[in-house]
């Protein structure tokens, strides 16, 4: 919904999933030989190319923390917001004197997902950082 989950267009999705996987292969010695355009950084390769571009590169570590601590804020309070919602069903569905009515299960309902939201936001745009920043790395050679 929000159309949150788009792909790179392909140029730029092609040069930065080889620029990583050969930074991954190279630099890393990752066995990349598996790896498929098709289903991009998956997986652990993504913390990896984070924590190398983290240490390599002072320009991007501090947007990259931004965006860490961004992305884990919004899902923790979306965490929170959907145990409310549920909590309130339980309440309104099982107590007989409560004073949870349709109203709190609809808001907790509509926070939870506008945080969730935020949360996969936060999240595309640390792993296009992480992505971004570990395809233009170069090291100077001495």
């Amino acid at each position: 919904m929000f159309n949150q989950a788009k792909t790179l267009p392909n140029p730029l999705r092609s040069a930065t999933f080889y620029k990583c996987k050969i930074l991954l292969n190279k630099r890393i010695k990752v066995d990349t030989s598996e790896m498929k355009i098709e289903k991009g950084i998956q997986g652990d390769y993504l913390r990896l190319l984070y924590h190398f571009t983290f240490e390599n590169s002072e320009r991007h570590s501090t947007k990259l923390q931004n965006y860490v601590a961004l992305y884990g804020l919004t899902r923790n309070v979306a965490f929170v917001f959907v145990l409310l919602f549920w909590g309130s069903i339980y309440s309104f569905s099982f107590i007989e004197d409560t004073t949870i009515n349709w109203f709190h299960i609809t808001i907790f309902g509509a926070l939870s997902y506008i945080f969730y939201i935020g949360f996969v936001k936060f999240y595309r745009r640390y792993s296009l950082e992480a992505v971004m920043a570990a395809s233009v790395y170069h090291q100077e050679d001495s």
